[in-house]
């Protein structure tokens, strides 16, 4: 029985061969299977075919053992390897046909390219898939080609569903030669899938009720010495989106058991009023935590106010205090997106030692503290900003890029590295059905038609997601982390004081 292809699209590595050498070609394919990789390729560029045949081998037992197909190329002896336990790519010495008339049914066939005028013949011949995508030189430095058949892929994907149709053939007689080659390959493609990577979901949701579900327990044990964690919320103005998160916020206390206050001011409110209501707060022993909602109106120092909150209670993590201890690896309270998305990369078991990232943005609330955190978990960081040169190209070594720069869909496909791990912070609120059309998944069209609004973050998701090997949405990705890091920096608050 022929191996089964992902259910969903995908982007394949390739490790090749003649460049990694005897020794390392089996632990290259359990790395990049760990990683998450569903089909690898090895290619034998100029590896002698003895030793290939030994790597192919080796090969094919790491992809068993971590449960990937393997993928080889351009060899009519593939078949004394693979057999039925393994997927032939066939391609130049090897064309499609010859490989099926070679190999027969239990083999899977395929075609790569990254070629425009290759990919649109290639979807013309006998094949099973079209695989479009970047080669990986070696597991831990990557080279990706340019991926000029993506454009293509989604132009086809976009297009009304074709089945090879009567109506097809038609428009193809009336094409020029290359148009017709275009479009058999754009039917080919829509029939059989181009293999394009669908990134897998990092679902902060779940994470923040799993956080949630373990504060409960810590609740429950400072409840039986006479605890109860107490967050006191301050409100200044009428700005509905800080209303509306402030809500979420309190009603996350009510979940929890926890007590919680909220204090409101005008808009009009000087400086002295809102300190005023920060030093109650610091004064109160049932109040652990305070928040002070940003942003403030214009009239109000917000650095004096921050600044003016107990460190001990400063459950935001904004004050100087708080920010000198993360510098120097002693963090007593953490910013909650930041601290969020560790515990999100964490849970998810995505390493950060040893890898790139990059966090786009250098705000004091997300971007420094992101890099710093990243820094003390031994990743190499790089901040971008607004006068980073060639984003893109800086952008492309993220291992982990970090988007939080307050711009909807400034992220594109040609901002990530293939594989990488993208982070959306960004919460953008769009009403221009044309913006939305762009940067909406079609499943949220007729929820954006609804409402005349939708929710996008810094990331463009649905051309990312076809890059990235993962991905968080908006919304459901970070904004629930950073409620549910609230709520745990109130508690451990609350256990200091205690103490």
């Amino acid at each position: 029985m022929a191996p089964r292809l992902p259910s969903r699209p995908f982007l394949y590595p390739i490790v090749d061969v003649g460049v990694l050498g005897s020794r390392s070609v089996g632990s290259a394919v359990a790395a990049l299977a760990k990683g998450g990789a569903r089909i690898i390729q090895i290619r034998a560029k100029d590896a002698a075919d003895r030793l290939f045949l030994e790597l192919a081998r080796e090969a094919l037992a790491a992809a068993q053992d971590s449960g990937a197909l393997l993928v080889v190329n351009d060899r009519p002896d593939i078949a004394k390897i693979v057999g039925a336990d393994g997927v032939h790519l066939g391609q130049d010495d090897l064309p499609p046909a010859a490989a099926r008339s070679l190999l027969g049914p239990n083999v899977i066939v395929g075609v790569s390219t990254h070629n425009v005028e290759q990919l649109e013949a290639a979807a013309l011949a006998p094949v099973d898939y079209v695989a479009v995508g970047p080669i990986y030189q070696t597991p831990t430095k990557a080279r990706p080609d340019p991926v000029v058949g993506l454009d293509l892929v989604r132009q086809a994907r976009s297009s009304p569903t074709c089945s090879a149709s009567t109506t097809c053939g038609k428009r193809r007689a009336a094409s020029s030669a290359r148009s017709t080659a275009r479009e058999a390959g754009w039917c080919k493609i829509r029939r059989h899938g181009a293999c394009v990577m669908s990134a897998t979901l990092l679902d902060g949701v779940a994470t923040a009720r799993a956080i949630k579900d373990e504060l409960r327990v810590r609740i429950g044990d400072l409840a039986a010495r006479g605890v109860r964690p107490g967050l006191g919320a301050l409100l200044v103005g009428d700005d509905p989106a800080s209303a509306v998160y402030v809500r979420s916020k309190t009603k996350s206390c009510d979940e929890l058991g926890m007590h919680h206050e909220t204090v409101r001011l005008p808009a009009t409110a000087t400086t002295a009023e809102v300190v005023a209501q920060v030093e109650d707060f610091n004064r109160r022993s049932e109040i652990h935590g305070i928040l002070v909602q940003l942003p403030l109106p214009p009239q109000v120092d917000a650095d004096t106010v921050l600044k003016l909150v107990d460190p001990a209670k400063d459950v935001d993590g904004f004050h100087p205090c708080n920010i000198g201890l993360l510098v120097q690896k002693r963090p007593r309270f953490v910013a909650c997106t930041p601290a969020g998305i560790m515990e999100l990369l964490a849970r998810n078991g995505i390493a950060v030692a040893g890898r790139r990232a990059v966090v786009l943005g250098r705000s004091d609330i997300v971007g420094k503290p992101m890099a710093l955190l990243l820094l003390h978990a031994d990743a190499t960081v790089t901040v971008c900003h607004s006068k980073t040169r060639d984003l893109p190209a800086v952008t492309r070594e993220a291992d982990i890029l970090v988007a939080a720069i307050g711009r909807a869909g400034l992220v594109r496909a040609e901002h990530v590295k293939p594989g990488a791990v993208v982070v959306d912070v960004g919460m953008n609120r769009v009403q221009d059905p044309s913006q939305a059309r762009d940067l909406l998944e079609e499943s949220r069209w007729a929820d954006f038609e609804k409402r005349g609004s939708a929710l996008v973050g810094d990331v463009h998701f649905p051309a990312v997601k076809q890059v990235a090997s993962a991905i968080t949405p908006v919304p459901g990705g970070v904004g629930p982390l950073t409620i549910a890091l609230l709520m745990k920096n109130t508690v451990q608050a609350a256990q200091r004081a205690s103490d």
